[in-house]
């Protein structure tokens, strides 16, 4: 059975555009709600101008079920004020406007910093403060999930994925043979899946905020070699003393990329698996394989 009208927000973004394709191959019934008309493809859209306080949800929401909402500022794109105003003013006001339209489930994409990023950036704080918004959804025959991703990779990717992929085409030998900081990572391809499969679900057994990532770890070193095999190259790595390793790494991602990275960042996705009863599609080696080659294929 397929559940009645979805509204999906941040559909031009890198997650956005394969989840419309995803939802569209499985025949569902989904709306669009786009910041400025022309930004949608063919697919049926509501323009909702800028996101934030204001922000006019009526008529995106009319009929829908299911909201799956991926719109919101992103570091290294955005200031602190627009964190605040898009992703914890902007999601409060589509949760309040989704309660009063008749909207029965609310998905919410978040990020692994919600819960991370100890120092309290502002991105962290207003994914966090998103997530207690998207809370006040569940009640009355209401249900509300927030999922807590790490870095999101893929062929298209940009940011630290990005240089990670410039990186690995680099025929240069890299000294990240022996790091043993290991990482959770979230394939698009199988997060895509995953909302495929929420939104199919009639009825949820859970609710709240989950982890959701691949199922295996990688660190530095696995990521550059899979990258590398996809692109059909020789891994090219070499051992070297931690304290080189580091000052690589952070003349190449720069402080911030290199700390997350060589320090580990690890999800727990047992909860959500067992919750909802899904499973990555594909295995990390596979998928970072997938997004090498599709990068040089791209970049050619």
């Amino acid at each position: 059975m397929i559940p009645e009208r979805i509204l999906v927000t941040g559909a031009t973004g890198f997650v956005g555009r394969a989840l419309v394709r995803g939802l569209a191959q499985h025949g569902f019934d989904f709306r669009l709600a786009v910041r400025a008309s022309g930004a949608a493809s063919s697919h049926p859209a509501i323009e909702v101008g800028n996101i934030d306080e204001a922000t006019n949800w009526a008529t995106a929401l009319e009929g829908v079920g299911t909201v799956l909402h991926l719109a919101g500022a992103t570091p290294g794109a955005h200031s602190e004020t627009e964190f605040a105003a898009v992703n914890s003013h902007g999601t409060r006001r589509l949760v309040d406007q989704a309660k009063l339209s008749g909207a029965r489930r609310f998905v919410f994409l978040s990020s692994s910093h919600a819960a991370l990023d100890k120092a309290g950036s502002g991105y962290a704080i207003s994914k966090r403060a998103a997530e207690d918004h998207v809370a006040t959804f569940s009640g009355d025959g209401r249900q509300a999930i927030s999922l807590r991703v790490p870095l999101i990779y893929g062929a298209e990717a940009k940011g630290k994925w990005r240089r990670l992929q410039q990186i690995a085409a680099m025929p240069v030998p890299l000294p990240f043979g022996r790091l043993q900081a290991r990482r959770s990572l979230m394939g698009r391809e199988n997060l895509v899946d995953a909302l495929v499969h929420l939104a199919a679900m009639p009825d949820w057994r859970r609710e709240g905020t989950f982890e959701i990532a691949d199922e295996q770890t990688i660190d530095l070193g696995g990521i550059i070699r899979h990258l590398r095999e996809g692109m059909g190259r020789a891994a090219l790595l070499f051992n070297c003393p931690p304290g080189l390793v580091e000052t690589a790494a952070r003349l190449t991602l720069g402080q911030a990329g290199a700390d997350r990275l060589l320090t580990g960042t690890l999800h727990d996705p047992r909860p959500f698996a067992d919750a909802f009863g899904w499973s990555p599609s594909e295995a990390l080696p596979d998928a970072i394989r997938r997004s090498g080659r599709e990068f040089i294929a791209s970049n050619d």
